[in-house]
């Protein structure tokens, strides 16, 4: 699967039903140590959830790709520079309900397990040098939760400084993750049989980009 990046969050038109896709797994942005969530109350920069997004592309019976999206993210910056992006994996969207509602059910099992999680330790000094206008280009080590499971991830991250108070964060390159390292293997076979398809990729190449706000 392939994720690609778009600025802005709006929903997508359904199209009718297909034959499933499938992939998935998401995410990738800033990384970081693990440790508990970044809470709203210790922010001193947010994401700001009009103009964040997370796309990526599913890879069915060998060569079939097709564009899927998060539209729900949050999280934010401390003063520390611990950074954490969350995405609600129910706001998953394939363009297809009865996709979408099997993915929610069999692939993430969004009751069990609502959200995914990502963290890293941003280079504060550096970026607080940045001038309007002007690029940072990082590897960054991270850690990505998901379906409770928990991998290190090393996204390319790219930081765009827009204005005093607006920092625009993407992904430089794709993140490739293996959905059988978060336990969901089983879930994309549940899903590669109820579409009857003779396989689902499940590696997924994920990009991001949003925009924070200073606080």
């Amino acid at each position: 699967m392939i994720l690609t990046a778009a600025t802005g969050a709006s929903r997508h038109s359904r199209r009718p039903h297909g034959r499933w896709s499938a992939g998935v797994l998401l995410l990738a942005l800033l990384a970081g140590a693990a440790g508990p969530a970044l809470g709203l109350a210790q922010a001193t920069w947010e994401v700001d959830p009009q103009n964040a997004s997370l796309s990526f592309i599913s890879i069915k019976a060998g060569n079939i790709a097709e564009t899927h999206h998060f539209h729900e993210l949050g999280g934010g910056m401390d003063a520390q520079g611990r950074a954490c992006l969350e995405v609600t994996l129910a706001s998953v969207d394939t363009r297809v309900a009865t996709r979408d509602s099997r993915m929610r059910q069999f692939l993430f099992r969004t009751v069990q397990f609502p959200r995914a999680r990502f963290c890293m330790q941003v280079p504060l000094e550096r970026l607080s040098q940045l001038q309007a206008g002007k690029q940072l280009r990082e590897t960054l080590r991270g850690e990505l939760e998901l379906h409770g499971h928990r991998q290190p991830l090393e996204p390319v991250l790219v930081a765009t400084r827009l204005d005093p108070d607006r920092l625009a964060v993407a992904t430089a390159e794709p993140v490739v993750l293996d959905a059988t390292r978060f336990g969901l293997g089983p879930g994309l076979d549940k899903l590669r049989k109820l579409a009857g398809l003779p396989s689902i990729s499940p590696a997924v190449p994920v990009s991001l980009v949003l925009v924070l706000k200073r606080l």
